[in-house]
């Protein structure tokens, strides 16, 4: 994101006091989402690597809400970092981050829980959204 900033420099989004709020507020929350994803993981004795087999599906806790926790929690990190650079330019990083996340991890993974879990995972894919 810096190389961004100094390639397209272009006036702050925000003054730099509320930057800084916004920024850790992201940063906080994304952690927290994702520190509970990971317990979640661990609680449950699955593996949390993304091209590794999952040996159990979590359907509770925040998966009832998202399929994705931890890639949500990304986002919201790099959502934040926009604000720590304060650079509309940075958009670019979280932009591009969706795309490959919503487009090659995130179906990867769902087509290897499709052929591991089967029905009860279309089940679970019915009722949660990818993102939120």
């Amino acid at each position: 994101m810096k190389f961004l900033k100094q390639l397209i420099p272009s006036q702050p989004l925000v003054s730099m006091q509320v930057s800084t709020i916004i920024w850790v507020a992201l940063s906080v929350f994304s952690l927290f989402i994702m520190l509970i994803s990971a317990f979640q993981f661990r609680h449950h004795q699955t593996n949390i690597e993304a091209f590794k087999e999952p040996n159990n599906l979590i359907t509770i806790g925040i998966y009832r809400i998202t399929r994705n926790p931890i890639y949500l929690g990304f986002l919201i990190a790099l959502l934040g970092a926009v604000f720590y650079f304060n650079q509309a330019s940075c958009f670019a990083c979280v932009i591009v981050f969706f795309i490959l996340a919503n487009n090659w991890y995130i179906p990867h993974e769902e087509r290897d829980a499709e052929r591991i879990f089967g029905s009860e995972f279309q089940k679970y894919k019915s009722r949660v959204r990818r993102w939120i």
